[in-house]
């Protein structure tokens, strides 16, 4: 789990030395943001054409509208991504990321010390899923999600909303954090407006990395797994969560690789 802000690398040399770190994968790795430029080499970029969701959106288009004149022009001047260590590795290790230019790297402190918490309501809820117990399953569900990342998730308090006047809806206008507003009757206003301040009750660089580590383990599951043990000429990605995806089959149910039977046996485990 991830601490506090320890350290702040402009350095490229410094930086890829962290980041090809031989200790990565011990207790003396250094866990890292890292916002950069990179590619995956033309010889495989195949192998990720049927998998988007990570490396292309399909829901947003990132234009001048959607995203705002700031946020436009800083992607254009960088056109950079940010990742975090362990997807970051993965994505060099095991599926030919290069990187061309890194812009920052910030580390931070690791801890261990909700790793008990976690063991413990996951083993609660993965009984509860066999026993049927839905309530028992929602609840630790609920506890889980809400320990790490209620405030990364939940935008609600980003955005406050009022009931006006049309005169009050006007003056509104004049606000720099108005943000647009909706006719309800003949002189009721929604306005939503978008506060200066907001109180976090959770670490939000928390949120950040178990979000980013679930794209880690999407691709471990789908490439380790998928890839080498199903026909994937009948599986067709539909969407996806943080946790969950949906696959639209063609054919038959049976969808397994005849031809890979022991990679199936040997990645079962990646999968479930």
């Amino acid at each position: 789990m991830c601490g506090s802000v320890n350290g702040v690398i402009n350095d490229q040399i410094q930086a890829r030395k962290i980041i090809n770190s031989t200790d990565r994968f011990t207790d003396k790795g250094q866990l890292f943001i890292a916002q950069l430029k990179g590619h995956i080499d033309e010889h495989y970029i195949n192998d990720f054409i049927n998998f988007p969701p990570i490396f292309r959106n399909l829901s947003y288009q990132s234009s001048k509208s959607n995203i705002g004149e700031y946020m436009y022009d800083q992607m254009q001047q960088a056109g950079v991504k940010t990742d975090n260590s362990y997807y970051l590795w993965f994505l060099i290790d095991d599926y030919h990321f290069i990187i061309d230019d890194i812009k920052q790297l910030v580390t931070f402190d690791k801890h261990t010390k909700f790793n008990a918490f976690v063991n413990e309501f996951m083993n609660k809820r993965i009984e509860a899923i066999k026993d049927k117990n839905s309530g028992l399953d929602k609840f630790c569900k609920m506890i889980l999600n809400a320990s790490y990342g209620s405030d990364g998730m939940n935008t609600e308090k980003y955005n406050k909303i009022k009931l006006l006047s049309k005169d009050k809806t006007i003056e509104a206008h004049t606000k720099q954090s108005w943000m647009n507003d909706r006719k309800l009757a003949d002189n009721l206003y929604a306005v939503q407006f978008n506060p200066k301040n907001c109180k976090c009750n959770t670490c939000l660089q928390v949120a950040y990395f178990t979000l980013d580590n679930a794209k880690y383990w999407y691709l471990n599951f789908i490439y380790n797994f998928m890839y080498k043990c199903l026909d994937m000429t009948k599986l067709h990605f539909v969407e996806g969560d943080t946790d969950s995806a949906y696959w639209a089959i063609s054919g038959k149910q049976i969808i397994l690789n005849d031809t890979n039977q022991q990679a199936y046996e040997d990645n079962l485990h990646q999968g479930f």
